[in-house]
């Protein structure tokens, strides 16, 4: 990749390496039970996403040091600035689906722990981090376009809702890490994540009825919502579980029943918005959003199914899965003939 490229480098590649680590996490979720294939592709999704990852790191490392003043300007813009956010969100979820392939047998505990604790890590802290910068930034500006506030706002912090589904994972493995410092930092980073989700929420359904519709090029954002609601009820119960209260993990198995519902109820009315304006849109890299947020969906309904032992919602699960894969493979082969036109590098 060229010099010129790297510093034009959009950040919605972080999208692709989301969707990647999302489709390893709920494929080791078992949602083929009784099956192999599913752990296999699993393990064929971690090493992918392990390669994504790194490569995405580097890139954007390169742009961080070497041009520095590209990367601050996508930073500072209050509409793209948010999607800088998915590099270590990708980082979140690489480290989360690694912990889970110990966890299910797929890899050894030896293999996989200190990977998904440097991993998880440097997500955590870059998550952070660039999300303090791009809201600290947001604040101070006088006025934000109506275009540029959408669903990628949720990128940025509210990816911490998955530390408590990581620090669980972490524990069981035997970390090195003290149980009450993996509590506190699940149940502390959940409680950012999801807080700032819900405040985002409440601005970016304001947005929506208050303001002119979304353009044609932004309908991923509205399956976007997929994301926290999924990712965040998973937390849900890990953190509960991270405490270990009998009572709490009770309470969270029925809050995330209502999650999934609301969750299923706003994919519903996601799908009639893109199927009414899908005529008038054209692929672009942000098209990876629909890719994690499927994984976040899939993933919240096969522990819901689980633990409510309600079948039907096995089969869904599993079904959500299979159109993950159908989604990224078309969405690797549009992308594959917008890097051999040069479409998917123009801003």
């Amino acid at each position: 990749m060229t010099e010129s490229r790297i510093a034009t480098l959009h950040p919605a590649w972080g999208a692709l390496a989301m969707s990647v680590a999302g489709a390893s996490m709920v494929s080791l979720l078992d949602p083929l039970p009784g099956s192999q294939l599913d752990d296999t592709i699993g393990l064929v999704f971690l090493a992918l996403s392990g390669l994504t990852a790194l490569t995405i790191t580097v890139l954007y490392g390169i742009k961080l040091v070497w041009h520095t003043d590209s990367f601050l300007a996508d930073l500072r813009h209050p509409g793209m600035g948010s999607q800088t956010a998915a590099w270590p969100a990708s980082l979140l979820i690489t480290a989360l689906a690694t912990s889970q392939a110990a966890t299910s047998g797929v890899l050894s505990p030896g293999l996989a722990l200190w990977p998904a604790m440097v991993v998880g890590g440097l997500g955590l802290v870059g998550t952070a981090l660039i999300g303090f910068a791009f809201f600290a930034r947001v604040i101070g500006l006088e006025q934000i376009p109506p275009a540029a506030i959408s669903a990628s706002w949720f990128v940025p912090v509210v990816p911490l809702v998955l530390v408590p589904s990581i620090s669980v994972r972490l524990k069981n493995l035997d970390s090195p890490l003290p149980d009450a410092l993996l509590t506190w930092l699940g149940v502390a980073a959940w409680g950012i994540g999801f807080g700032l989700f819900m405040l985002l929420a409440a601005i970016i359904g304001g947005r929506l009825l208050l303001a002119e519709p979304l353009p044609p090029h932004a309908l991923p954002s509205w399956w976007a919502w997929l994301a926290p609601l999924g990712a965040g009820g998973l937390g849900m119960v890990s953190g509960a579980t991270l405490i270990g209260d009998t009572a709490s993990i009770a309470v969270a198995e029925w809050l995330i029943l209502a999650v999934w519902g609301f969750s299923a109820w706003w994919a519903v009315f996601a799908l009639i918005v893109i199927i009414r304006s899908r005529a008038a849109a054209h692929f672009h890299l942000g098209y990876w959003a629909f890719g994690f947020p499927t994984a976040a969906f899939a993933s919240l309904s096969l522990e819901v199914a689980r633990r409510h032992d309600f079948a039907a919602l096995s089969v869904f699960g599993a079904i959500l899965w299979l159109s993950l894969g159908v989604l990224l493979v078309w969405l690797t082969g549009k992308t594959v003939r917008g890097v051999r036109s040069g479409a998917v590098f123009q801003r």
